[in-house]
């Protein structure tokens, strides 16, 4: 595991990993600023979420390639988190981003491939950054977070 100082958003290659819930909606925290970057991820995550509820959803992945000709980029909407709330409730669920990361690396693991995630990836909202951080690792050792604002 690597800790980086730098916004998520300024990557342009490899494979960036974000949660988001089972609702339909990104409007706030990391997804928000993802779909402000790149509204396309929006979209896809959009369609994706089309005729399915939020239990068919919760741990599968979404995955966007935004690659070009100046960028190797893949987004991955991964749904680990059913509901959104701030009522001190814990909406991440780790058996889902055990399967989500596990899965992605099987699909993404290249050679060159770096993989990126937010710091304290489901965690802003009461999940424990131990475990998380610990199910992340052993699926993905050379994960780099993404530490943004201090």
């Amino acid at each position: 595991m690597k800790i980086i100082q730098r916004d998520i958003t300024t990557i342009d290659d490899g494979v960036i990993f974000h949660q988001v819930n089972c609702q339909g909606v990104m409007r706030s925290g990391v997804a928000k600023a993802i779909r402000e970057k790149w509204p396309e991820v929006f979209s896809e995550y959009s369609k994706f979420c089309r005729n399915k509820t939020p239990e068919e959803l919760l741990g599968t992945y979404n995955a966007v390639n935004l690659s070009d000709e100046y960028s190797n980029l893949i987004i991955v909407n991964c749904f680990s988190q059913k509901n959104y709330g701030y009522d001190g409730e814990l909406y991440t669920d780790y058996v889902s981003i055990d399967k989500i990361f596990r899965a992605v690396y099987r699909e993404y693991c290249f050679s060159e491939t770096k993989f990126y995630a937010p710091y304290l990836y489901g965690c802003v909202r009461g999940g424990d950054w131990n475990k998380v951080s610990e199910i992340i690792c052993r699926n993905i050792p050379d994960i780099i977070f993404c530490k943004y604002g201090e």
